[in-house]
């Protein structure tokens, strides 16, 4: 009975696998087609169709670091005592 249920699990696994990177491969050769198309009918340069025009990622990490060092400026701020006008 085990080797039966180890055997559907592995090739359960195998064709799951081979669907996603079947999936990848397609959504890659669909993004080149339409990037070719779209050059063509646009008349630029087929270099310029390569540049993706995407937002930088930024990872959690750097949004963490960076609000943490945004919060400690802030108490250096508050911390230090403000200039009076004479008078």
């Amino acid at each position: 009975m085990v080797p039966v249920i180890s055997a559907l699990i592995c090739a359960k696994f195998w064709a799951g696998l081979l669907a996603a990177a079947g999936a990848l491969a397609g959504m890659g050769l669909s993004d080149a087609l339409l990037a070719r198309l779209e050059t063509r009918e646009s008349g630029v340069a087929p270099t310029a169709a390569h540049e993706k025009t995407r937002p930088p990622v930024v990872s959690k990490a750097a949004i963490v670091i960076s609000s943490r060092a945004r919060s400690l400026e802030a108490r250096k701020f508050e911390a230090t005592p403000t200039a009076r006008a004479p008078g």
